[in-house]
């Protein structure tokens, strides 16, 4: 058990690291939830679709608003089975477009090549990293305008490295999510007994 003493020390470390404190830290922090969707409740025509499956009945409507505790347990099953199967379908798709791009790099197509046909009958993506680093590559261009391009291509969302890390947070989200659908099973088994 926790002394007096270790209770405030606790109190005062979580006063101090509360997240960002300049405006422009909390303004990048903000966005944090809005990249993906990821973290949004589900649609209602997912749980619905998800809370028929559970109880076994095509025509059940959930009672969102309250009811008895196995309708709850229910519904807390149907929302996490569809935050889990909304993840795994962005996590695999995400890895397909990462296979996509490995194969492309590792098809012996030149850069151009590839944007071609990644982008045919499209605009060119101006955070693509081939974008960019088509740009830095041009002999007739401005060497500032080059030069902006590596730094732009080193930032960019398509690297490598960057959608590895995207990658590992959509696994992170499906474990959290999994994890979630394990607690709401648990709930939904001791609601039926």
């Amino acid at each position: 058990m926790a002394t007096d003493r270790q209770i405030r020390a606790n109190r005062a470390n979580a006063r101090r690291s509360s997240g960002p404190k300049s405006a422009v830290g909390k303004r990048k922090v903000s966005q944090n939830a809005r990249r993906h969707g990821l973290t949004t409740p589900p649609p209602w025509d997912q749980v619905t679709r998800w809370y028929r499956i559970i109880v076994g009945d095509v025509t059940a409507q959930p009672n969102f608003s309250g009811g008895e505790p196995f309708e709850q347990a229910a519904i807390r099953l149907a929302e996490a089975e569809s935050r889990l199967e909304r993840i795994t379908k962005a996590e695999r798709d995400y890895f397909l477009e990462m296979h996509d791009r490995a194969e492309q790099g590792a098809g012996g197509m030149s850069r151009l090549e590839r944007l071609v046909t990644r982008f045919e009958g499209k605009e060119l993506d101006y955070e693509d990293e081939d974008v960019l680093l088509m740009f830095a590559e041009n002999p007739k261009g401005n060497a500032f305008h080059s030069g902006a391009a590596r730094v732009l291509a080193r930032s960019s969302p398509t690297r490598p490295a960057a959608m590895r890390k995207t990658l590992k947070t959509l696994q992170r989200y499906r474990r959290d999510a999994e994890s979630a659908r394990r607690t709401a099973l648990k709930a939904w088994i001791r609601a039926q007994t």
